[in-house]
């Protein structure tokens, strides 16, 4: 996409699908419990507020571009919030870095999956 506004030079890359990955996950997630509509309760309830939580590089995709492409399809809830940090640093380069980067896993080790981060950057390593 290029940009306007003294910004003809630069340019904004994005995987369009990988932003509704999050409701595509949620749908299947709620298929595998038995409940297929529980996603609804998160993405669709007016009382609901979702929160996205980023590292800077991504404030562009999920402040704007995001927003507006559930605008678009109208009748899902809009981001809550976007707390945005600094990039996670294990022993030098970003975590999740594409090119060289470190992959953490959890406390308790490789076993944890993609579970095992998020739970320990919370501080709720609880098995």
């Amino acid at each position: 996409m290029r940009l306007r506004g003294g910004f003809e030079d630069k340019k904004v890359y994005v995987w369009f699908e990988a932003l509704i990955g999050y409701i595509s996950a949620a749908r299947i997630l709620s298929e595998r419990r038995g409940k297929p509509d529980l996603w609804k309760e998160y993405y669709m309830d007016p009382e609901a507020r979702v929160y996205y939580f980023i590292g800077k590089d991504n404030i562009p995709f999920h402040t704007i571009i995001w927003p507006a492409m559930l605008m678009a399809k109208g009748g899902i809830n809009l981001p809550y919030d976007v707390p945005a940090n600094e990039y996670l640093r294990f022993r030098g380069p970003a975590v999740f870095q594409e090119q060289g980067g470190h992959r953490l896993h959890g406390a308790r080790g490789p076993e944890r999956g993609a579970q095992g981060l998020p739970e320990v950057l919370h501080g709720n390593d609880a098995a």
